[in-house]
Parts: structure tokens; sequence; C-alpha cells
């Protein structure tokens, strides 16, 4: 029997879940970066270093946007999600996979951000078993950041922030809405997985993945990038 295309499904959904957490994402860092006393600039300074930089054309399109995602989502859903959930099972490395996310793109300030994330696209990657959705995704979030980093570098002189941020929350709401929707009629279709349970004690579990060669090199290299800052 002929499986039924899934790219309507998944494309749909992605797009309003892509969004949602684009909004989220950034709004934790946000929150983040104001509990800490951040000013106007540290906060502009979150968004310019989120991988744009001050050059716009494009080959910095295509290449932060477009190439970015897809090598980034190969290697970590593609490579060490799916070595996480042999060992560890599904949830566990939803959120190893989420953390090795934040260690690549995060700091100290700015690692809920990401590890939300991560979360995310890893968790896109289980429901439709393919790893498109979350490469789909990982393109909205940086077309969202490409473009709200262009915005800040136009605007930055007129004061949008405090617009800026509102926008923010409303959009955020908006898509939470329409991807909660979505997903109330994923499951009532039963398109949604078995999460794979643990094959062994979660500490176990924990352990294996932590002494992986990936996940190593990210923690290794988090470290070395937040002690040379």
């Amino acid at each position: 029997e002929k499986q039924p295309n899934k790219l309507p499904v998944y494309f749909g959904f992605t797009v309003k879940f892509a969004l949602a957490v684009s909004f989220l994402s950034f709004l934790s860092n946000l929150v983040a970066y104001v509990v800490c006393g951040a000013n106007d600039i540290d906060i502009s300074a979150m968004i310019t270093t989120s991988g744009a930089g001050n050059h716009y054309g494009f080959l910095s399109f295509l290449g932060i946007v477009v190439f970015s995602p897809i090598v980034e989502e190969l290697f970590v859903r593609g490579a060490l999600f799916s070595s996480f959930e042999c060992r560890a099972g599904t949830v566990v490395s939803i959120v190893l996979s989420g953390v090795c996310f934040a260690m690549l793109h995060g700091s100290l300030l700015s690692f809920v951000g990401p590890l939300i994330a991560g979360c995310a696209y890893a968790y896109l990657v289980y429901m439709f078993d393919s790893i498109w959705p979350a490469i789909l995704a990982h393109i909205i979030n940086n077309c969202y950041y490409y473009i709200i980093n262009y915005l800040i570098h136009l605007y930055s002189s007129f004061g949008i922030w405090k617009y800026f941020t509102f926008i923010n929350v409303i959009l955020f709401l908006l898509t939470l809405y329409l991807t909660l929707r979505s997903l109330e009629t994923q499951i009532q279709r039963g398109n949604l997985r078995k999460m794979k349970p643990n094959p062994s004690t979660k500490w176990d579990a924990v352990r294996d993945c932590v002494v992986n060669p990936g996940f190593f090199i990210f923690i290794s290299s988090f470290i070395i990038r937040i002690v040379l800052k």
C-alpha cells in the first residue's frame, strides 16, 4: 500500500512550530540579559553576535540561512541525536541534543534560547522520523535572526527595542496557539511516534552519551570559548 506523503503535514506544522520557537528563544535570551542588568547596547550585541555580522548580501544569506543549518543539523540531529537515542532513549537524547546545540551557539548569558531551539529541532526529528523538518525549522530561525539583525543595524538609533519586544511577544503567542492547534490535529490523527525508552538505567545512559566523542568536542569547545572571552 502506498504511504501518504508526509510533506504537507510536516511542512505546515514545522513552519508554525519553528516561528514560535524562534520568538521564544529570542525572548528567553532577552529575559536573561535584562535579569543580569544588561543595557540596550548589550542586548543589541546579543543579536549582532547571532551569526549575521555586519555584512548583508546573497552569499552571506546563503551561508548563514541555508548552508549552516544543513551542516549543523546533519551533524547534531542526524548523527549525534541518532547515537544518543540508541543509548539513552528519546527524551534524554532530545535534551542532550539541545545542550549540544546551546554549547555550539550560546554563551553563559544566552544559553537558554539555543537550548530551547535545540530541543525543539530534536523533537521534530523524533516526531516525523526525518532530519528535513529540523533543517527547515533551523533555516527559518536563522532567517529570523538575519532579518532582525539587519533591522537592529538599520534602526537602532530610533529606540525600537520596546516596540520590537512587544511585537515578538504578540507573534510568539499567535504562533504558539497555531502550533498547539496543529499538534492537537497530529495527536488526533495518531501521527506521533512512540518515544524510545532507555535501554539501561537513566544515569548509565547519560554517562554513555556524555563520553560520546561528539559531545566531548562540543563541551570542550564551549569551555574554551568561555575561558578565552
